[in-house]
């Protein structure tokens, strides 16, 4: 029986490009070796001549190397197998994106640090990837495809501008919402003066009530969300202003302002009722000193040699 005939480079670059082709997520060596009908001598020396020409890309997957097509409106066409490695981790890290360190170890087998370097500097140039600030590491630098918008994780969300927490707008927004809730308690206490139930039940507000109150105050240029406003009542709620409830009990309302159902376990806030005003005794720590009964001018206990008073003064 006569033996097929052998074929030529060429034959064998078109069998190649014909079955990655197919997969458009990548194929194996292994596989196109067998689809391809070659053996791994010529399937390597013919996918590293792609390679070169840059008709196909070789990816990494679990540790294993894929190859693709390359698309001629890709970014990647041109670059060296070195900056498509870089490329290839870089992408990989997504919204998260890549720690600078974590890539130079990444790439510390192929890519020492000075061509590391001038790779980012000419990605950057050239808008294929941006350095990206995280407010948990500020001064670190961390790499990630221009086009992908950072995680909230690393940005903070509306509260961060340019990795700097805006205290002033968090301010403003939170005196929007605690004004809103003791607003609706004063109603509600109007509205129901002799029934305690009903006056809770009513001076409730739920997370989208306060948002929709946000966005019709057109008190924000920047686009917020419900779980934006969850952010700013927790705030409230550790500085002593409103409290939260459960929806789903007895004082809890089924529907919002709005007739918008509250399901059970959802969060909904009230502004806390003060019932005795303040004033500088009960502020200062003379108001709930146990020994306050000794303290006298010159005596072991007194108001010259108290700690906590003139902590409170400073």
């Amino acid at each position: 029986m006569a033996e097929a005939p052998r074929r030529t480079e060429n034959e064998l670059q078109k069998s190649i490009l014909t079955e990655i082709k197919e997969f458009a997520d990548g194929i194996g060596p292994e596989e196109l070796m067998q689809r391809c009908e070659i053996v791994k001598e010529d399937l390597l020396r013919n996918v590293n001549l792609l390679l070169k020409m840059q008709k196909i890309k070789m990816l990494k997957q679990g540790g294993k190397p894929l190859f693709k097509i390359v698309d001629p409106g890709d970014r990647t066409v041109g670059m060296s197998q070195k900056e498509l490695l870089v490329h290839q981790l870089i992408e990989d890290a997504g919204s998260l994106g890549i720690w600078q360190r974590e890539l130079r170890i990444q790439v510390s087998k192929d890519i020492v640090s000075t061509e590391l370097t001038k790779i980012m500097k000419n990605f950057m140039n050239r808008g294929i990837a941006k350095e990206v600030k995280s407010v948990m590491e500020p001064k670190k630098k961390l790499y990630m495809l221009s086009y992908i918008t950072p995680d909230r994780s690393l940005t903070g969300g509306v509260w961060y501008n340019e990795a700097d927490f805006d205290k002033e707008f968090v301010n403003a927004m939170s005196l929007v919402c605690a004004d809103y809730c003791i607003a609706r308690g004063r109603e509600a206490k109007l509205n129901h003066p002799h029934d305690f139930l009903e006056r809770v039940k009513a001076s409730c507000v739920s997370e989208a009530e306060l948002l929709e109150h946000i966005v019709k105050c057109k008190v924000s240029q920047v686009t917020l969300q419900v779980k934006d406003v969850e952010c700013l009542m927790q705030a409230l709620v550790f500085d002593g202003k409103v409290q939260i409830l459960m929806a789903g009990g007895a004082v809890t309302p089924v529907k919002d302002r709005q007739g918008r159902a509250i399901s059970a376990g959802m969060k909904i806030y009230r502004a806390v009722e003060t019932h005795l005003p303040a004033n500088g005794l009960t502020q200062s720590p003379c108001g709930v000193c146990p020994v306050f009964k000794f303290c006298n001018v010159g005596a072991p206990i007194s108001p010259e040699s108290c700690t906590y008073l003139r902590d409170w003064l400073d």
